[in-house]
């Protein structure tokens, strides 16, 4: 169930500087694997339209490796320090 967002906010405010960075971390993870999914399903329906995105093929496989692999923040994040 999701939070309210007052707790949300609470929580933002609040949190320490690594918290705010692992949420913001989790944030943008999840954000590849909506997009992934998004260019995927939309591959089912209109390929045309998806073949105009240069590199649809490795977006999708990207949002599928997020999907089942949450442990690869580590791994995604390195070159990010």
């Amino acid at each position: 169930m999701p939070l309210p967002s007052s707790a949300i906010l609470y929580a933002a405010r609040h949190s320490t500087t690594t918290t705010k960075t692992r949420l913001l971390r989790q944030a943008i993870e999840r954000n590849f694997e909506i997009i992934g999914e998004a260019i995927k399903r939309l591959s089912q329906h209109d390929p045309e339209i998806v073949a105009r995105i240069g590199d649809h093929r490795q977006i999708i496989a990207f949002g599928n490796v997020l999907i089942p692999a949450t442990t690869l923040s580590t791994t995604l994040w390195s070159g990010a320090r």
